[in-house]
C-alpha cells in the first residue's frame, strides 16, 4: 500500500509502561480497512490500568476477545500484521503518530503526522484529536462514546486523522484554529491594520499645503 493511516489505543502496565490493546489501520486512498483488532496484551505481563473511560475495554472484554480468538495475540503478531501490506517506501499517517509507533515497538522514516503539520505551521501550537476534527467537521462528533462519553473507537479515531489530513491538502494548509481569546485578539489586529491602511491611502491621495503642485490624485 502506498499510502496507510493507522492508530492505537494503549493501555498501561507496571512501571508506567504502555502496550497496544487496538490497532486500526486503514488505506489512506480509499479508505479500505486493513487492520481493525484488539492486540492481546503479554501474557508475562499485568495490566494495571485499561483506561476504560478513553479505551472502551475492561479485562473481561480483552479475555473474551482472547478466549475467542478474535484478536491478534501479541505485539509481534501486531507489527507483522502492519508489515504484511506496507513496506520502506510506505507513508505512515496518523495524529501524534510517534505515540502509537512507540507502542508497538515499530520504527517507519515515511510518516505524515497532522499533529507535527499543525504545530509546524502554527508556531509550535498543538491541538487534540477531537478538537480539531469537530472544529472542521462541526457536524460530526468521535470519542464520545461510553459512559463517560469520552472513550475512544479506534477505527473511528484512524478515519478521522485521515480526514484531517486530507482537509489539511485540500485547504493547503490554511486550518488554524482559535480559541476565543486568539479570535477576539486576531480580529482587532486585523481591524487595526485596515484602519491604518485606509489612512495611508488618504494621506497618498489628499494633497497637503506642504506637497508639491499634482501630488496626489486630486492634485
Amino acid at each position: 500500500r502506498r499510502i496507510i493511516a493507522i492508530d492505537c489505543e494503549m493501555v498501561e502496565l507496571a512501571y508506567g509502561r504502555e502496550t497496544v490493546i487496538h490497532l486500526s489501520a486503514v488505506d489512506f486512498l480509499s479508505g479500505e480497512v486493513q487492520i481493525d483488532q484488539i492486540v492481546a496484551p503479554p501474557v508475562m505481563e499485568r495490566v494495571t490500568d485499561y483506561r476504560t473511560g478513553f479505551t472502551g475495554e475492561t479485562s473481561e472484554s480483552i479475555a473474551s476477545a482472547i478466549g475467542k480468538r478474535k484478536c491478534i495475540l501479541s505485539l509481534v503478531s501486531a507489527r507483522a500484521a502492519l508489515a504484511s501490506f506496507m513496506d520502506s517506501d510506505t507513508i505512515l499517517v496518523g495524529f501524534s503518530v510517534h505515540h502509537d509507533l512507540e507502542a508497538l515497538r515499530f520504527s517507519h522514516l515515511n510518516i505524515v503526522d497532522f499533529q507535527l503539520l499543525y504545530s509546524t505551521a502554527f508556531h509550535g501550537k498543538t491541538i487534540g484529536l477531537r478538537k480539531a476534527f469537530e472544529a472542521y467537521f462541526p457536524n460530526d462528533k468521535i470519542q464520545n462514546h461510553g459512559p463517560s462519553a469520552k472513550s475512544h473507537v479506534c477505527l473511528e479515531d484512524v478515519m478521522a486523522a485521515r480526514e484531517l489530513v486530507l482537509f489539511w491538502i485540500e485547504k493547503k494548509g490554511q486550518v488554524e484554529i482559535l480559541s476565543a481569546a486568539e479570535a477576539r485578539e486576531r480580529y482587532e489586529e486585523e481591524r487595526l491594520a485596515e484602519e491604518q491602511a485606509w489612512e495611508d491611502a488618504e494621506n497618498n491621495c489628499f494633497p497637503t499645503d506642504d506637497d508639491p503642485p499634482g501630488y496626489g490624485w486630486m492634485g
